[in-house]
């Protein structure tokens, strides 16, 4: 990877690290995108080992059913005028081990057993691609053929 790329992807994991929230889009079941946004979890260092919490429970937003049935995503940070978005697909984590150090206590009002709680679900996104834009520069990075 070229020097400019590596800067830009350094700060694209920079701003990764600021964020609180990503927008988060899964294909609904009319083939539409369907966004919501997302707490990150405490151990967020990198766009390419991205990790979200979600629940089966969501009647609202339905993400779970939507990526049993579609493991396409997108995934969008921002601050300010610079943005990343990605594009991947989803894994369900289902090793406890990830799901201990993943979990954090601030999801407790939501999930009352923790992480063995039967509506908790780790999704990891496996990107595959990352549109960058900071500092007015923009960059596009391939990690894997997109399907």
């Amino acid at each position: 990877m070229e020097e400019k790329m590596k800067e830009m992807v350094e700060k694209a994991n920079k701003l990764l690290r600021e964020s609180e929230v990503a927008t988060v889009v899964s294909i609904n079941e009319k083939g539409y995108p369907h966004s919501c946004v997302l707490t990150l979890p405490k151990y967020t260092n990198h766009f390419t080992a991205l990790y979200f919490i979600v629940s089966t429970d969501s009647h609202v937003h339905g993400i779970v059913e939507q990526f049993e049935k579609n493991t396409k995503v997108s995934v969008c940070y921002y601050k300010g005028k610079d943005s990343v978005t990605l594009n991947g697909h989803v894994e369900f984590v289902t090793n406890k081990e990830t799901q201990e150090l993943l979990w954090d206590e601030r999801y407790r009002k939501y999930f009352k057993e923790g992480f063995n709680d039967p509506k908790f679900r780790l999704i990891q996104i496996h990107t595959q691609e990352a549109l960058i834009f900071i500092d007015e520069q923009y960059a596009k990075v391939c990690f894997s053929s997109m399907e």
